[in-house]
């Protein structure tokens, strides 16, 4: 799923089509978004590599916290310009605006949802199923890196750079709330260790079903002994024999 999230929040298509992007908020000289794209490329890479130094410190689910809540607010500014883009911003401003805008959203998005999701992958899985689901992984981010950027162009035709950037923006918003509900840290823990740490999780879970059922089970048994003493109470006749 954190493959999936990764490719919706838009990186490849940023990486793709970032002179389409700066063309249309501004830059309407043919060449000028084609060489600004390039030190967005050098962004991301050195963003990447920054990675390297802070994911055994902070932590794998802290730097997707971190990457996916400022991403979101990246993307709301963006989407904000996008629709003011002509009119309150004119396009002279507003390509550079956005340009600022896409270098600091690499700045975040490489660390965090751009590097965590494959560290994530080569930790999570039991040693018996690591290598099937590693490639079930990948193909969905490769699956959904394709659909992603077939479906870009035809949205910045349709509804413009502000429309596109909201529903980036919700992309990551959900992403934000995945990972807050459903990554488990995995910080200096070996993969026995983490493969532990599942295991008890499902305990936990197969227990506490357990015991509510036997809770459940527990009060049916009560209502069922008070029915049956209510009835013999009803039955028993409490006038004296003859």
């Amino acid at each position: 799923m954190l493959h999936v999230l990764q490719q919706a929040s838009g990186i490849n298509t940023i990486m793709y089509y970032s002179a389409v992007i700066l063309y249309d908020a501004g830059f309407k000289d043919p060449k000028t978004p084609v060489i600004l794209s390039i030190p967005l490329a050098g962004i991301n890479a050195v963003s990447t590599i920054s990675g390297l130094f802070t994911v055994d410190r902070w932590g794998r689910r802290v730097l997707l916290q971190i990457s996916a809540n400022a991403c979101l607010l990246i993307t709301i500014a963006m989407t904000a310009v996008g629709f003011f883009l002509g009119n309150q911003i004119p396009y002279s401003i507003g390509g550079w605006v956005f340009l600022s805008l896409l270098g600091v959203y690499l700045i975040f998005f490489a660390p965090g949802l751009g590097a965590m999701p494959w560290v994530i992958m080569g930790e999570i899985f039991p040693n018996h199923l690591r290598s099937t689901a590693a490639s079930l992984a990948t193909m969905c981010n490769w699956a959904s890196n394709a659909l992603v950027s077939q479906v870009f162009p035809i949205l910045m035709g349709s509804i413009g750079v502000g429309g596109t950037f909201s529903v980036i923006c919700g992309c990551i918003a959900f992403a934000a709330v995945f990972i807050q509900l459903f990554v488990v840290e995995t910080k200096g823990l070996t993969l026995e260790e983490i493969d532990l740490l599942f295991n008890r999780k499902n305990e936990e879970e197969i227990t506490s079903e357990n015991g509510t059922n036997e809770e459940n089970f527990s009060r049916k048994e009560n209502y069922l002994n008070r029915g049956n003493r209510n009835a013999t109470e009803n039955n028993s006749d409490p006038r004296p024999f003859a």
